[in-house]
């Protein structure tokens, strides 16, 4: 043992609280982002929006939410108004396969009203649906 290198112990761990701290400060951020419920990394609500209006019969996307479950499962839920009824089933579909695919969103409820339908989110709860973007209408 020589006295000398006592100092050696308290700078070793000191670079290496460092290098603990720098690597682990990544998972620090996904997980308060999780439990924070906030859109996860990687996905752009405001295009998913659009998507999700580009498709056949969709006239309005709104109450959409995109959160983690955990790192890595993003999830969705969201209003769909569809023209009608009779394109209902094909539009959550194609919104539901546009998620998985383009977006890597597995878990989707997405709940789908109509246009002709006078009874929106809006008079059932008496309130507006809350929404983090503004409406986007076509």
């Amino acid at each position: 043992w020589r006295p000398d290198w006592a100092i050696a112990d308290p700078i070793c761990t000191f670079i290496f609280s460092i290098f603990v701290l720098f690597t682990t400060l990544s998972i620090l951020k996904e997980a308060l982002n999780v439990l924070m419920e906030g859109t996860p990394v990687g996905i752009d609500a405001r295009a998913l929006q659009e998507d999700l209006l580009l498709l056949p019969g969709v006239v309005e996307v709104h109450d959409l939410h995109v959160w983690s479950l955990s790192v890595g499962k993003p999830s969705l839920a969201c209003h769909v108004v569809v023209e009608n009824e009779d394109v209902a089933r094909s539009v959550l579909r194609k919104a539901t396969v546009l998620c998985q695919r383009k977006y890597a969103i597995l878990h989707t409820t997405i709940q789908t009203d109509f246009s002709s339908d006078k009874r929106t989110c809006e008079t059932e709860a008496h309130q507006k649906c809350s929404d983090p973007m503004k409406v986007f209408r076509r």
